[in-house]
């Protein structure tokens, strides 16, 4: 595996003489959560469910939807297509939040390829809307501006307010009259969250301190960490390192703050700068960051090695000299297997000179219901390690500057494997000759024709699934790389059924394919990033062969002409099997991954375990 590791309101008055007039289009079309993404081909756009029309000829386009409540996203096509067309749908300046729609509100749309707008809390029922195009800021072109309401959305609540409280206020809860001693971080409302922030200077030494929400009521929620951000951490300042650290959480009812409380442990004295950020009226969970503003620089560590043990074989890869590090260990059926943190290159280290996790991972509960962690990182701790029935992955995100380790498990061999998986994004395959691009349409059950046929990749042994797809070779007009992601089913843009290269969305891993071949790639299951194969070959494009092994999860890449097809050719020697790589490379061992074998002057994809 590789890690790369609103605009204001226009007036129409304005310098409308030096541009083109207002497009003239036949409706706007709604696409969103509400139809899942589907976009207006032109064979459908006549019956749209979700379009604005302009009867009169006004310029005032109008419609009325029955949507029923939940989470409302969506942006607006001026004429049928798909994604594209990239100047024919438009969003929002960033993904642009309204809470309340019961009286009128009016948004400017951006170009194509933006934010959202989201509708926080529709509680169901008719939202009318009115759509006309108005002169863009710098007055160059037109862009679409919208008006709409909920006639049963009800009105925003009052904003609450957000304190820190601790020692320095004998752990006081603040009330609507006084704020008895306690911080106030609040700075600002905006649509999409509540945000606050405050500097705090402290002596060195231990931090506890909580956090309080005052909402309209006189009632104070109290910040509670999320299971996984128990552990304590620390805000060390060593050089070139990230100088934060993040705490996930939610607000919840409690008589005692300390019960609550947070421990920032061997704080070295200066001033941090803490942050918090609330979705507004959401489940999400808030986030509350620490950055470090000034404390003693802490010397640095040099260079730091992983420590592998795979049933007692050691191995030790060195991983580089920053403070967050990364790193990843897989496990066969039944094979116990670990890693563990350290700065001097042995295969037996002293023990201060390494990084373990505070007890064994078995004590964390760390099984199929609970697969992540955010665990205390400690000197000379146990290393982090666990056997896996069904073979599988622990992922580890060593963050020493905070003195934490975020971990992931995964197994592998889902008990039902789906016949088929598919793939979404700039990619393309052959219909006689002529290339049909999928382009992110949505994986969703209504193009299910399409994704049979052009858009899937077909299980060929066991685990193993092989797709061939044209992608190009040029970036966007935004400098984003051509990319893909995959999915087990065609249920929407859901976790559950993506197969991504990480966790976050729009984020890209690149893939290097100069050699004709790239992996083993980890595979995150319920992932949303993307792979973007780059080739400097010169050519507008290339055909790009996938092999996926969902036993252990991982993705192979192979440059269709890269001359690997050449290899079985007169390879039977002395009536003897030979295996290669994807990359056309005789290996003679082969072991864990996915091998050519060839075999009576046949050849085959198999996997070796």
């Amino acid at each position: 595996m590789k890690k790369i590791i609103l605009a204001g309101l226009l007036c129409s008055c304005m310098s409308s003489w030096a541009i083109t007039p207002p497009p003239s289009n036949e409706a706007f079309y709604l696409v969103g959560t509400m139809n899942n993404w589907q976009t207006p081909d032109p064979e459908y756009a006549p019956t749209w469910e979700y379009k604005l029309t302009d009867p009169d000829g006004d310029g005032l386009y109008t419609g009325t939807f029955d949507i029923p409540a939940g989470q409302l996203e969506f942006k607006v096509f001026s004429k049928p297509g798909d994604w594209n067309n990239k100047g024919d749908y438009y969003g929002a300046i960033g993904n642009l939040n309204v809470f309340d729609t019961f009286t009128w509100k009016t948004l400017l749309f951006n170009e194509a390829n933006t934010g959202n707008i989201t509708v926080r809390d529709w509680k169901g029922g008719k939202l009318e809307m009115r759509i006309s195009w108005a002169v863009s800021d710098a007055g160059d072109k037109y862009l679409p501006i919208m008006s709409m309401r909920g006639l049963n959305q009800p009105a925003a609540p009052a904003l609450p307010k957000m304190y820190a409280v601790g020692d320095f206020n004998d752990w006081k809860i603040p009330t609507s009259t006084s704020a008895n001693g306690a911080l106030d971080l609040t700075t600002s409302y905006a649509s999409l969250a509540i945000n606050g922030q405050k500097l705090m200077d402290r002596n060195a030494g231990n931090i506890e301190m909580a956090f309080c929400c005052l909402n309209a009521d006189g009632k104070c929620l109290m910040y509670k960490t999320s299971n996984e951000f128990k552990a304590p951490f620390t805000l060390y300042n060593y050089p070139g390192g990230d100088q934060y650290y993040s705490i996930y959480g939610r607000w919840t009812e409690s008589s005692d703050p300390q019960n609550c409380k947070i421990l920032i442990k061997d704080w070295k004295g200066g001033s941090f700068n803490t942050s918090v950020n609330i979705p507004y009226q959401s489940t999400d969970e808030t986030v509350i960051n620490f950055d470090i503003i000034s404390t003693p620089v802490q010397p640095a560590l040099g260079t730091m090695y992983l420590l592998f043990d795979y049933n007692g074989e050691k191995e030790i890869k060195e991983i580089g000299d920053y403070t967050r590090l990364w790193g990843f260990v897989e496990g066969a059926p039944g094979e116990e297997v670990s890693m563990l943190l350290t700065n001097e290159d042995s295969l037996n280290p002293a023990p201060e000179n390494c990084w373990g996790i505070k007890s064994a991972l078995e004590y964390y509960g760390f099984d199929r219901k609970n697969r992540t962690g955010d665990l205390e990182l400690v000197r000379g701790g146990y290393p982090i390690s666990m056997t896996f029935d069904d073979g599988g992955l622990i992922n580890a995100d060593f963050y020493l500057n905070a003195s934490v380790v975020k971990v992931f498990t995964d197994y592998y061999t889902p008990a039902d494997l789906p016949e088929k998986l598919y793939i979404c994004g700039n990619v393309a395959s052959d219909n006689d000759g002529e290339l049909i691009w999928n382009n992110f349409h949505s994986p969703s059950e209504s193009n299910r024709e399409v994704y049979d046929k052009y858009f899937s990749l077909e299980k060929i042994d066991g685990a193993i699934y092989h797709g061939t797809f044209w992608m190009n070779s040029e970036p966007d007009e935004y400098g984003n790389p051509p990319q893909f992601r995959l999915f087990t089913g065609l249920n929407g843009w859901v976790n559950e059924t993506s197969l991504g290269s990480g966790y976050a969305d729009f984020t890209y891993e690149e893939v290097d394919l100069n050699s004709g071949y790239s992996g083993p790639w980890t595979i995150v299951k319920g992932g949303l990033g993307n792979w973007a194969p780059t080739v400097s070959n010169g050519r507008e494009g290339n055909w790009i062969e996938l092999y996926v092994d969902m036993n252990y999860i991982s993705l192979y890449f192979y440059l269709k002409d890269s001359g690997v097809d050449d290899i079985y050719q007169d390879s039977q020697v002395d009536g003897k099997d030979l295996w290669f790589n994807l990359q056309g490379i005789q290996v003679e061992n082969p072991s864990n991954g996915i091998y050519i074998h060839v075999k009576g002057g046949k050849s085959q994809v198999e996997t070796v375990r």
